[in-house]
């Protein structure tokens, strides 16, 4: 290399190195949490409970959710495509286990729970989820359906 590349290199290092700079900060914003992942407000390591008393008849559910996982485009669940399928359509067959499960849909704002208790599939669905629910977590009112029927209300919290 001949020195006038060299003093060029030299001289350009900074104004490259200075041209990351809001890439790198973008990602610090990232970190700090300044913007919320779409899959907010649900993230591994939550837990969160639903209260459906109806009828007179008590009907609670928690779900832990380990790890998050993204079934299908724009939808957020504790569980893969087959599985949160499976908690979808309820007890298909009683050979394939069924286990509670919550998805998110930033699209629709909508929180689902499905949960099966003494043989009756419940789902509750609370809309109109608060954008900043992650940071300032309230309880969530939905309807509850039994096999498909809406046969009450429910609520959805985060247990943390």
């Amino acid at each position: 290399m001949t020195r006038a590349r060299t003093a060029l290199l030299a001289a350009a290092l900074p104004l490259t190195l200075a041209s990351c700079a809001p890439a790198v900060n973008a990602v610090n914003r990232l970190n700090a949490g300044e913007r919320l992942p779409a899959s907010a407000p649900l993230a591994a390591g939550q837990t969160w409970q639903v209260d459906a008393s109806t009828v007179g008849l008590p009907r609670f559910a928690s779900v832990r959710i380990v790890e998050l996982f993204q079934p299908s485009a724009g939808l957020y669940s504790n569980l893969d495509a087959a599985a949160l399928q499976v908690a979808q359509q309820g007890r298909v067959r009683a050979d394939v286990p069924l286990q509670n499960a919550i998805s998110y849909s930033p699209l629709a704002r909508e929180v689902r729970v499905y949960w099966n208790e003494l043989g009756t599939d419940y789902v509750c669905r609370a809309p109109q989820v608060p954008l900043d629910l992650a940071s300032n977590p309230t309880p969530l009112r939905g309807e509850l359906r039994a096999s498909g029927d809406v046969i009450g209300g429910c609520t959805v919290t985060l247990a943390r």
